[in-house]
């Protein structure tokens, strides 16, 4: 989305928003509803989250839902559609509910129960235990509330505001 927006930007071509705004409209179709309105990682063809690799469950996910949220902010800004932004509020405060105790978050968050998912190293057992995590996979993930900051910096200071300061 990002890379369209940008050709869009340079040649002007039409295309490359429309293609653009059929992705945003997707990204707001496969989001869940109330308790979790977030994304999963990957879904199969009737939309349901799925599993890929062995260590990636059909799960909400914190990282890809970040992403989506990002791509929707640049989409607003770009369009000044706001039902681009209105799923920010409902996803800021799941992501406030499921902060683990120990400040972080779970990449993955168990359907319907909001548990957090994890797999066990060397075998991939899902588990709801986090100590004995794989080292090569991020099963915990730091800096959420940064990138939350940002975001509602940004939608804080308006579309007006941001795309000033753009050119």
């Amino acid at each position: 989305v990002a890379l369209l927006l940008r050709a869009h930007e340079l040649e002007k071509d039409a295309r490359y928003l429309s293609a653009a705004t059929r992705a945003g409209d997707f990204l707001l179709l496969a989001r869940f509803d109330e308790p979790q309105p977030v994304w999963a990682q990957q879904y199969n063809h009737s939309m349901e989250p799925a599993w890929a690799r062995k260590f990636e469950p059909p799960a909400v996910c914190t990282v890809e839902s970040l992403g989506a949220l990002r791509i929707l902010i640049r989409l607003w800004i770009d369009t000044g559609d706001k039902r681009y932004i209105e799923p920010h509020a409902a996803a800021f405060a799941w992501f406030e509910r499921s902060r683990l105790a120990d400040g972080q978050w779970a990449r993955f968050y168990e359907l319907k129960t909001n548990k957090p998912l994890y797999c066990k190293s060397g075998t991939y057992e899902l588990t709801y235990d986090d100590s004995d995590l794989p080292d090569h996979y991020g099963f915990k993930i730091s800096d959420v509330d940064k990138q939350i900051e940002v975001m509602e910096r940004q939608i804080a200071l308006g579309r007006d505001e941001l795309l000033r300061r753009k050119t």
